[in-house]
């Protein structure tokens, strides 16, 4: 019998031990939205390092109901990658399910690309970046955060 429980812990920590081991090794950490990055998003994170790519955006300071522009810098090793790409951004607010419409952004400069935005409201707002490059078959997502500033009783 005692041979038994031995063989039954020693299969339980050989479990728990070997999932422990897996969880700590190949969990990426927490990735917002990660449902809607898809299966492929660890195979575009490694052609994003291999092209050299650097995304950038942040506006100066966004006031609810006053336009602002909405920019991106990217940058790559090869200068030439990030000539002519199309670059669609959508701002979405993060506590509720709202959505401004995606603009097209315009190349204002080589690898800078902006566009007007409107926020209609107090708070946190995420921008997601739809980046399509000229030569590339991927396309790209780059997110972040921006804060609106206003009246509290403006939404």
């Amino acid at each position: 019998m005692k041979k038994i429980l031995y063989i039954v812990y020693a299969v339980f920590f050989c479990f728990t031990f070997g999932y422990g081991y897996v969880a700590f090794t190949t969990f990426d950490g927490g990735v917002e939205h990660s449902y809607k990055k898809g299966m492929d998003y660890k195979r575009k994170l490694l052609r994003k390092r291999e092209l050299g790519l650097k995304f950038d955006g942040q506006p100066q300071s966004v006031v609810v109901g006053r336009e602002f522009d909405l920019s991106l810098l990217i940058s790559a090793d090869d200068e030439k990658i990030t000539k002519g790409a199309m670059v669609f951004m959508q701002v979405s607010r993060l506590a509720e399910s709202t959505s401004l419409d995606e603009a097209r952004t315009t190349e204002r400069s080589q690898g800078l690309y902006s566009t007007k935005m409107i926020i209609p409201g107090v708070g946190h707002w995420l921008v997601t970046a739809r980046i399509h490059l000229s030569g590339e078959k991927e396309e790209f997502i780059h997110e972040f955060r921006i804060f609106a500033e206003g009246k509290l009783n403006e939404s």
